[in-house]
């Protein structure tokens, strides 16, 4: 990578650098975006043996 990175100090290299600019924009937002995902998801987390026992005390007559 860092080979494909000194490259753009050549020929045409300024839009492989823009190209790669957004390339690394793209990612750390598909990296933000999946650790806020994950981490609602995590947090929403309601144990089997919790949900279980709420239905049933729910359902008790």
């Amino acid at each position: 990578m860092e080979e494909y990175i000194k490259s753009f100090d050549g020929e045409g290299g300024e839009d492989r650098r823009q190209q790669w600019a957004k390339f690394e924009k793209s990612v750390l937002a598909e990296q933000t975006k999946t650790k806020y995902t994950d981490l609602i998801k995590k947090a929403l987390y309601i144990p089997k043996w919790y949900a279980e026992k709420t239905y049933a005390d729910q359902n008790k007559k």
